[in-house]
């Protein structure tokens, strides 16, 4: 193989490493944007005080036993927590987050809403419409089947990975390092084939 060949495959790889690589980021900039929507929604809904009336649901079997003993605005906030949590169900099933990124803000929420809404819940909102919040009952009967040792295993595994800051700058700062001089050393092997 001769110099300009040898050149031009590396010039190649350092590319293909380097789109990759942008890939990578614009992935992680579209997730970060779409996570802070939902997020904002969130807020502005008010999701977090409205899901304390499903957490402090008393045990019901019905739906019509719930309607008869539970206030209508109770029963509006429920209904607008289940379309929060079936949103972002129906977003990592489309694959534009990873589910780990929906139950690092909402696991608990799924859970207790599987506890305390499934199925009689659900039977009667699928009545009419059989597919009607299908995102969030699939999202909740998966939650609740992860048991107390692996949420705590998660938990262990997070602590250890944020209580050592200088780790994570370092590794930023490596990776940070590695891609200038990928840009350096193409743009210097650009410039050498094709001096100005």
């Amino acid at each position: 193989m001769d110099k300009l060949s040898t050149t031009s495959l590396f010039v190649s790889a350092a590319t293909a490493i380097f789109v990759y690589w942008q890939s990578k980021t614009t992935q992680k900039m579209l997730q970060a944007s779409t996570i802070l929507k939902i997020q904002d929604n969130s807020i502005a809904k008010n999701i977090s005080d409205k899901f304390d009336n499903i957490y402090c649901l008393k045990a019901f079997n019905s739906y019509e036993n719930f309607k008869e003993n539970t206030n209508e605005n109770i029963i509006k906030d429920i209904n607008e927590v289940v379309t929060h949590l079936n949103y972002c169900a129906q977003i990592v099933e489309e694959g534009l987050l990873p589910k780990q990124m929906i139950w690092n803000r909402y696991f608990w929420m799924y859970r207790s809403c599987g506890e305390k809404l499934l199925p009689w819940w659900i039977e009667h909102k699928q009545k009419n419409h059989p597919r009607k919040y299908s995102c969030f009952k699939r999202m909740c009967d998966e939650v609740l089947l992860v048991g107390d040792s692996e949420v705590k295993k998660h938990d262990n595994q997070k602590k250890n990975i944020y209580s050592n800051k200088n780790t994570i700058k370092k590794f930023y700062k490596n990776h940070q390092k590695i891609y200038k001089n990928l840009c350096f050393l193409v743009s210097g092997i650009v410039n050498k084939k094709f001096p100005k």
